[in-house]
C-alpha cells in the first residue's frame, strides 16, 4: 500500500508499505530509503540556494536551435 505524500503536475512522493520513498517527477521515479531520501532533499536544497545566488531569480535559457553544444 502507497501514501501519496504530496502531489503537484510535476513531482509525486509516495510512501510505500515496504518503507521505501518513490519520488516520481515527469517519466522518472526514484526510489530512496527515507534516509537516503533526506539526504538527497538537503542536497538539492544546497544545489537550489546556491544556483539563486548565482542566477537569482533568472531562469536559465535554453541553447537556441542551430547552437547545439554538449553539456555533459
Amino acid at each position: 500500500m502507497q501514501k501519496v505524500f504530496g502531489s503537484n503536475r510535476r513531482v509525486t512522493l509516495n510512501v510505500c508499505g515496504c518503507g521505501r520513498l518513490h519520488v516520481t517527477y515527469g517519466p522518472i521515479t526514484l526510489h530512496f530509503e527515507p534516509d537516503d531520501f533526506l539526504a538527497f532533499g538537503e542536497a538539492v536544497i544546497q544545489m537550489v540556494d546556491q544556483f539563486r545566488r548565482i542566477h537569482g531569480d533568472q531562469l536559465v535559457r535554453s541553447t537556441p536551435p542551430g547552437h547545439e553544444t554538449v553539456c555533459h
